[in-house]
């Protein structure tokens, strides 16, 4: 997969969770961003039946998760409180689609955790992007091809964890 491909598949308004998977386990997202090859060799956590994922696969499953937003989250809720939240989600997701910048969403939500690379390095105690995310995102996005503003944009997702906790 090229950058342009890899490009036109995130500003894709179709669901590209199940492609993007499908690039991590052919390699191909570890070919486009070298950067994540580190993130599979850190564990995320323990799982359902004691599976182990990595950092990637979290960052891949996040992506999925918000490909899914918002009716993957208390689909059998009837609460008030919920079903608002739900709805917030719903017209944010439209708004961002329907202005066409819903994929500065989607690569943060695959990045976010990049900062945890350095940490595999040694270079930073392991955490969350308060370790240089949004410092990495902006020379894997020029390489990826965005302009600066979108790197901007995107690298200051990454750093707002607030923002992000919700997809990831």
């Amino acid at each position: 997969v090229e950058r342009k491909e890899f490009l036109k598949m995130m500003k894709s308004p179709e669901n590209i969770s199940q492609r993007v998977r499908e690039m991590f386990h052919a390699g191909d997202l570890f070919r486009l961003i070298p950067e994540f090859s580190a993130l599979d060799k850190l564990p995320e956590g323990e799982r359902a039946m004691g599976h182990i994922s990595t950092q990637a696969e979290h960052s891949v499953t996040a992506l999925e998760v918000l490909e899914g937003l918002p009716d993957n989250i208390l689909s059998v809720s009837r609460d008030e409180g919920v079903v608002l939240i739900k709805e917030q989600i719903r017209s944010i997701i439209a708004e961002l689609k329907s202005a066409g910048i819903f994929y500065l969403l989607r690569l943060a939500v695959l990045l976010h955790d990049i900062g945890k690379a350095r940490a595999a390095k040694g270079a930073v105690d392991p955490g969350h992007d308060e370790f240089g995310g949004y410092e990495i995102a902006p020379g894997i996005l020029e390489r990826l091809g965005l302009s600066r503003k979108e790197q901007g944009k995107i690298s200051k997702l990454i750093s707002n964890d607030d923002i992000l906790m919700f997809f990831t």
